[in-house]
């Protein structure tokens, strides 16, 4: 995982990192992280895949469901890069992460996907880094999905990471 510090110009832009933007090239898809306070950047098949699972998995009277749905599907945007390796994101989803135009945000270039927080969401987190082993023994290369594994159990009507045992 690399990151890069970048700054929102005053139209809501900021530069992809240049080691990779012909990986993320195509079309995308911009939307609320998993986690708060972040935005993911997919390539566009990626999203569709997570968007088909969750959506043929879904309980829709599961109260969870309907806020995956309200807070990761609904607000997602398609994006290209510009000619200039940059990427325009709506205002709505840089005040989602409390950012505005000019600040500076963290991108990380996380395999399938980039996510993006502001300076201080990354200065401001409890980064447990004890806690490596324990995460790479649970989260191993082996893991299926590139999406962390998120399914929707539909048993009991709560979405569920299947590795969080």
């Amino acid at each position: 995982m690399a990151r890069d510090v970048k700054k929102i110009d005053n139209k809501g832009r900021f530069y992809i990192p240049a080691r990779i933007k012909d990986e993320f090239s195509g079309d995308l898809v911009v939307t609320n992280s998993f986690d708060r306070g972040y935005l993911c950047v997919y390539k566009r098949e990626d999203y569709e895949k997570l968007e088909k699972d969750f959506l043929g998995n879904a309980n829709y009277f599961s109260r969870d469901a309907r806020i995956f749905q309200k807070l990761i599907i609904a607000p997602k945007i398609d994006v290209t890069l510009d000619s200039q390796s940059r990427l325009t994101i709506t205002d709505e989803l840089w005040e989602n992460i409390g950012a505005l135009r000019g600040d500076d945000i963290c991108v990380f270039d996380v395999g399938s996907r980039l996510e993006i927080c502001t300076v201080e969401t990354y200065k401001n987190e409890d980064w447990d880094y004890g806690a490596i082993e324990r995460l790479s023994e649970k989260y191993t290369a082996s893991s299926p999905s590139s999406f962390g594994n998120v399914t929707v159990d539909n048993s009991n009507s709560d979405v569920t990471n299947p590795t969080a045992n």
